[in-house]
């Protein structure tokens, strides 16, 4: 064989290159996570968070420091079992779930509407380890989505409206 020295030396080299690789990867993720337009959540298998993004206490008000190591206190009882089937789903079967509507409370008690993204994660053994959880505030567009269809039902009144008035008016020329 060859020189125990020289042998350790190449496997002190080989770790400190998977090192800062590894560490190289890890902001990029936190890069793209804290740059990230919505709410993103990182929990553990047992369902408490790990990690809650910047904007997760931009749009629903709880601090990092109080939600970690805790489960979320911000499912309404109304979405309770929609939202545990898909914690089912993602946690124990894997099956990544998008575009979930549903809703949540803010730290002060507010109900918004979000859209609800989530994927399980394994970690260096390819055993599972948690979910990411990435939550859209769709409160806006819901909001507007309501307001149009409000618009569109008087658009149809006044043409029903508009039609009788014309009927009525036939029926008078007669």
């Amino acid at each position: 064989g060859g020189d125990p020295k020289w042998v350790l030396e190449r496997i002190e080299e080989n770790f400190k290159t998977l090192y800062e690789e590894s560490k190289r990867a890890q902001e990029v993720y936190r890069s793209l996570i804290n740059s990230s337009a919505d709410a993103i959540v990182i929990y553990d298998m047992e369902g408490c968070v790990t990690y809650a993004s910047p904007m997760f206490t931009t749009i629903f008000g709880w601090p990092m420091e109080e939600l970690l190591g805790n489960p979320l206190p911000f499912v309404p009882e109304s979405e309770r079992t929609a939202t545990w089937e898909i914690v089912v789903k993602v946690s124990q079967m894997g099956i990544p779930c998008q575009g979930f509507e549903t809703r949540r409370l803010t730290k002060d008690k507010r109900i918004i509407d979000v859209s609800l993204s989530a994927s399980r994660y394994n970690d260096h053994e390819g055993k599972p380890a948690g979910m990411l959880v990435i939550l859209r505030d769709i409160s806006a567009a819901k909001r507007m989505e309501a307001h149009l269809q409000q618009v569109e039902r008087l658009e149809a009144i006044a043409t029903l409206a508009g039609g009788i008035a014309h009927d009525f008016n036939n029926l008078l020329m007669v």
